[in-house]
């Protein structure tokens, strides 16, 4: 049998989703092939009539993340390989995955959810929003700052909550950004939330700054 055609793929993937011994460690030897047949499955199905959807799926779920703690190679090469399409919700979804990633595989983490800030799903932004707010880089910081003013208001929390919760992503430079949004988003929901984190930063700011 070949283990790369559809139909064998589809086997395992419903072996595993019943929890079969060997299932699991046949689809990671397939590399990117298993982690988009996974991702596919777990958000669209199909799913064994014998077994519960969330259950099914939960079982998907703990095998890519086994992936990304051991060799998140086949993540990295799903996510770059402009052939393989995915939808939205299955890059998102892989996004997340990659923040279990082991200490070795962090930067190439950051450099991809860095390289998918731009992407027009909000999910897609906000999941790369959480990798850097977990990976602490310059770049991250960066990086974060742009999404300040991004157009969705929940990668836009996010980014603030983040920057609020950890002082290695406050930096004086987001003041300038933050007094816009502050002048421009009066009576939001966020405006709270910004204002704090504004007189935050400046009470950190060196003397030299001010």
């Amino acid at each position: 049998m070949q283990l790369s055609s559809a139909g064998a793929v589809s086997q395992l993937l419903m072996a595993a989703m019943r929890g079969e011994a060997g299932a699991p460690e046949a689809l990671i030897e397939l590399g990117g092939v298993g982690v988009q047949a996974m991702l596919q499955t777990r958000s669209r199905g199909p799913y064994p009539p014998d077994r519960h959807v969330i259950d099914a799926a939960r079982r998907l779920s703990r095998i890519l993340h086994r992936i990304a703690r051991t060799n998140p190679a086949p993540l990295f090469e799903l996510a770059r390989d402009p052939l393989l399409q995915l939808e939205d919700a299955e890059l998102s979804d892989l996004v997340r995955i990659l923040q279990e990633v082991g200490a070795a595989a962090e930067d190439d983490t950051v450099d991809l959810a860095i390289g998918l800030l731009e992407h027009p799903n909000p999910y897609v932004r906000y999941h790369c929003v959480r990798v850097l707010l977990k990976f602490p880089r310059e770049r991250a910081r960066d990086a974060l700052l742009g999404r300040l003013h991004d157009s969705s208001p929940m990668v836009r929390r996010r980014v603030i909550h983040g920057m609020t919760a950890n002082g290695f992503f406050r930096t004086p430079a987001a003041l300038p950004r933050l007094d816009a949004l502050l002048g421009a988003r009066r009576g939001s929901l966020l405006w709270a939330e910004m204002k704090a984190l504004q007189r935050l930063i400046q009470t950190e700011r060196p003397a030299s700054q001010v």
